[in-house]
């Protein structure tokens, strides 16, 4: 999917004073994970995701946990392949484009030994709630560390048993993305298939989606849950999942603090 700039940010681009600036800082304007606020392009992702929402619900997706059809070597290792479960392509490309596209991004997100939601090696996001309205999204870019992702978003947006805020970002390495936190402790949201409740008092379990040219990209993280010792001990052949995430301290003076960090496609990675 792609974007255009809209005038006022051309206009800012070029103006005397951020040509002045020192080249470094000026991309600086335009890199990193920002909330996407451009009116026009905000526009055109929420209906992109409302797309991607129906299709989904009307069960027009490729599956990239289960084995294709005609592959003998993903047939092979079933276990492999659940690695990435809860992990979605929704498009209106031709059948054997889907295949490449679905193969390209598993092979840009093989499972190793290491925590793949971890590693530098990949792309990647992190979640982070308390209580019943803080939130925090990070974004990385590979070779970004932990503790210096390449974005940050951190945030107010309570809400109950009505159809969850989604939230649109930007980054350079992984292009347009969108988290919607679909449950808490009393309440699982019914937009999206499969949803479950928090065992805790708060928020969690967000679906991620990636928007791409021609195509997206889901993630549902509360069914693409990895282990560390399984990753290790099975030398990446039964990873679980992209992602991990849990309760990191149940009585944390405000509410309850619960995280979880994702391997994700870079923007460059699934390209057909």
């Amino acid at each position: 999917m792609k974007f255009t700039a809209t005038a006022a940010t051309i206009a800012l681009l070029a103006s005397p004073l951020v040509q002045a600036l020192p080249s470094n800082f000026v991309q600086s304007i335009a890199a990193g994970a920002l909330p996407v606020r451009d009116v026009a392009v905000l526009a055109e992702l929420e209906a992109s995701h409302n797309e991607t929402l129906a299709e989904l619900r009307a069960g027009h997706f490729t599956a990239l946990g289960e084995p294709g059809s005609d592959s003998d070597i993903e047939k092979r290792n079933p276990l492999a392949m659940a690695g990435y479960g809860g992990m979605f392509l929704i498009t209106k490309l031709g059948g054997e484009t889907v295949k490449r596209i679905g193969s390209n991004i598993r092979k840009a997100l093989k499972f190793e030994t290491d925590e793949i939601w971890f590693s530098e090696k990949r792309c990647r996001v992190s979640f982070r709630t308390q209580g019943g309205g803080n939130q925090g999204v990070w974004s990385y870019d590979k070779g970004y560390g932990y503790n210096s992702p390449s974005g940050t978003h951190e945030f107010h947006a309570p809400w109950v048993d009505s159809a969850p805020p989604v939230h649109y970002y930007h980054d350079t390495g992984i292009g347009h993305f969108s988290v919607q936190f679909t449950a808490t402790d009393k309440y699982a949201w019914s937009g999206i298939e499969g949803t479950k409740k928090c065992g805790f008092q708060g928020l969690c379990n967000p679906q991620l989606v990636f928007y791409r040219d021609g195509y997206n990209i889901a993630i549902n993280t509360w069914d693409s849950q990895g282990s560390k010792a399984e990753c290790y001990y099975s030398n990446g052949e039964r990873c679980g999942g992209l992602c991990k995430s849990g309760v990191k301290n149940q009585f944390a003076s405000g509410g309850a603090k619960w995280a979880g960090d994702c391997a994700i496609p870079c923007y460059s990675e699934g390209q057909p």
